[in-house]
C-alpha cells in the first residue's frame, strides 16, 4: 500500500514567500494558528475532524492564492484511509456488542419461559409424601366425609354483620 505524503511544506513557503506571520493569516481566515502549523508539518494527530480540516485547508490555500482542491484532495488521500480504517473498526465491535446483546435477551426470554412452566407445573402437580407425583386434591374430588372433617362450613350471618337478636 503506497504512502501519500501531504505537502504542507509547501504551504510554509508560500507562506513565507508572502512574507505571511500566522497571526496575519489568522487575521485573514480565522484558522486557529494551533491547526495552520499542523498543516504545515502534516501533523493530522492535531488538527479536527476531517470536514473541518477540510474547510480550514480550503481557507488557507486561498489566502495563499493556492488552488485549494489539490491540497484537499492531497489531505484526503493522506489522512482519510486511517479515519476509514478507525470507523470501520468501530462499526465492528459496535455490530459484535450488539450481537452479544441480542444472544444475552434470547437466553433471558428461554429463561423466563422455563420458569413460566415450571411455576405453571408446580401449582398443578405435587409430589406426595411416598415420593409419587400425583395432581393437587381439586373440590370436587373430595368425598362428604372428607370434606365434613376439613370442617369447610360457611357462616350463617356475612361477615361484619351483628349476631345479635332484634
Amino acid at each position: 500500500m503506497s504512502q501519500v505524503l501531504f505537502p504542507g511544506n509547501e504551504l510554509r513557503e508560500r507562506r513565507e514567500t508572502l512574507g505571511l506571520s500566522f497571526a496575519d493569516v489568522y487575521e485573514m481566515t480565522h484558522v486557529p494558528v494551533v491547526y495552520l502549523r499542523a498543516l504545515e508539518t502534516s501533523s493530522f494527530v492535531d488538527l479536527p475532524a476531517p470536514a473541518y480540516t477540510a474547510g480550514f485547508l480550503r481557507s488557507y490555500c486561498e489566502c495563499l492564492e493556492f488552488p485549494s482542491e489539490r491540497f484537499v484532495d492531497l489531505y484526503e488521500a493522506a489522512a482519510l484511509p486511517q479515519a476509514k480504517y478507525f470507523v470501520a473498526r468501530q462499526s465492528a465491535r459496535g455490530q459484535e456488542l450488539a450481537s452479544r446483546y441480542r444472544n444475552a435477551l434470547a437466553w433471558c426470554a428461554v429463561c423466563a419461559v422455563v420458569a413460566t412452566m415450571w411455576f405453571a407445573w408446580s401449582a398443578v402437580f405435587r409430589i406426595d409424601d411416598s415420593g409419587r407425583m400425583d395432581r393437587g386434591v381439586q373440590a370436587d374430588e373430595l368425598t362428604r366425609e372428607e370434606m365434613n372433617e376439613l370442617d369447610l362450613s360457611v357462616p350463617e350471618a356475612p361477615l361484619g354483620a351483628s349476631n345479635a337478636p332484634k
